[in-house]
C-alpha cells in the first residue's frame, strides 16, 4: 500500500530515471550535438517555462548503445549515482521525429540515480552531469522498454528515444533524519527506526486521535519546507489498531519517495500534502492521521486500510529537490 494517492503517467516515471547535466535554460540559438548518431539532432530556444523545439533531420534514428552529448556545460554540481537530480525534458520517437511528452509546463522532475529502478538509459545519461547543462541523449530498446515497447506511450519494440535534458538542480540528500532529539508528548505511539530499515511501532492504548497529530521526534537543522516544495523522505506507515506495518520506503530496492507538499492536486493523501509544511530538513516527524485525512471513509483501494482505520507514519525528511 503506498500513500500516494496518484502517480504521474509522464514516460520516465513510468519507467523512472537518472542524473547527468544541462542548461537551466536554452539559448536563442540552435544548437547540434555534432557527435555520431545525435549530429542530426537540433535544440532552439527554451526557458524554465517554456519547451525547446527539439528537431530530428536524419530519420528514423536509431542507436544500440544510449549515446549522449552535452549541448551547453554547467558550473553546478555534478551527479552522481548516489544524489538525486531533477529535470525538464522533451521526449521524441526518434522513429519519426514525433515529441512524446514535455514537462516544462509544470514542476521539474526529480530521479533518484541511486534507485534500481531507473531505466538504465536515463540513468546512464544523467549521470556525471552538472547542474544548469543541456544534454541531449538517444535512448535504445534495451535501455528504456525492452522487446515489448510501450503501446501506451507511442513507443514500439524497435523505437529508439531521444530526449533533451535541462538539468535544474543536483542534491545528495541526507539518509536518514539528522538533528535535536525531542522527546514526544504522551499517549502517541513509540517509534524505533533502526539504519536503513523500516521503523517498529508500540501503539498506545484506547481511542485513536480524532485529528492529526504532528510530532517531530528529531528535530532537524535544514531549510523549513515551504508549500509547493518537492521533498524527498523515507518513511514507515503502520495501523493504529494492531501496530502492522502496511508500507515503507526502506523496504529492499524500493528508495526514498519524493513529492510536492502542498499541491492543489495533491499526489499523497492530505495529512501528509498539508502537514509537514514548516517541519524542516533532517527531522524525523511522528504523523498519526485519522481516516479524514488520509484514505476517507473507503479506505485504501487495496483493502489493507479500513475506512475506520487511524494510520500512523515514520518519516524522514532527507532534502528538498
Amino acid at each position: 500500500m503506498s500513500v500516494r494517492l496518484s502517480r504521474s503517467a509522464r514516460i520516465a516515471a513510468l519507467a523512472t530515471a537518472a542524473a547527468l547535466t544541462m542548461a537551466a535554460c536554452g539559448g536563442g540559438s540552435g544548437s547540434t550535438s555534432g557527435d555520431g548518431a545525435l549530429k542530426s539532432v537540433t535544440v532552439e530556444g527554451g526557458n524554465d517555462q517554456q519547451a525547446p523545439t527539439v528537431t530530428i533531420a536524419d530519420q528514423p534514428l536509431k542507436v544500440d548503445e544510449t549515446t549522449t552529448s552535452a549541448l551547453t556545460a554547467g558550473d553546478g554540481q555534478s551527479s552522481t549515482d548516489k544524489t538525486w537530480v531533477s529535470v525538464d525534458y522533451v521526449l521524441l520517437n526518434g522513429r519519426d521525429g514525433k515529441v512524446l511528452e514535455e514537462t516544462y509546463k509544470g514542476d521539474p522532475v526529480p530521479f533518484d540515480l541511486s534507485s534500481s529502478q531507473l531505466i538504465p538509459g536515463i540513468k546512464k545519461s544523467l549521470t556525471g552531469q552538472k547542474a544548469d547543462s543541456r544534454v541531449i541523449s538517444a535512448v535504445p530498446p534495451k535501455d528504456a522498454f525492452g522487446d515489448q515497447g510501450n503501446a501506451s506511450a507511442g513507443v514500439e519494440k524497435d523505437d529508439t528515444l531521444v530526449f533533451a535534458f535541462d538539468v535544474r538542480k543536483v542534491l545528495q540528500p541526507l539518509t536518514k533524519a539528522e538533528g535535536e532529539t525531542v522527546k514526544p508528548k504522551s499517549g502517541l505511539p513509540k517509534v524505533t527506526q533502526p539504519d536503513g530499515k523500516p521503523a517498529t511501532f508500540v501503539m498506545p492504548k484506547g481511542t485513536p486521535p480524532k485529528n492529526t497529530q504532528v510530532q517531530p521526534l528529531i528535530k532537524g537543522d535544514g531549510d523549513k519546507i515551504t508549500k509547493g516544495d518537492t521533498v524527498i523522505v523515507n518513511y514507515t506507515g503502520a495501523l493504529w489498531k494492531n501496530g502492522k506495518v502496511f508500507d515503507s520506503s526502506l523496504k529492499a530496492d524500493r528508495g526514498a519517495f519524493s513529492f510536492q507538499v502542498g499541491a492543489e492536486q495533491a499526489q499523497v493523501i492530505k495529512a501528509w500534502n498539508d502537514d509537514l509544511i514548516g517541519q524542516t530538513v533532517g527531522s524525523r516527524v511522528l504523523l498519526v492521521v485519522p481516516p479524514k485525512d488520509g484514505y476517507g471513509s473507503t479506505g485504501s483501494s487495496d483493502g489493507s486500510i479500513k475506512g475506520t482505520d487511524t494510520i500512523v507514519f515514520s518519516i524522514d525528511i532527507l532534502g528538498t529537490i
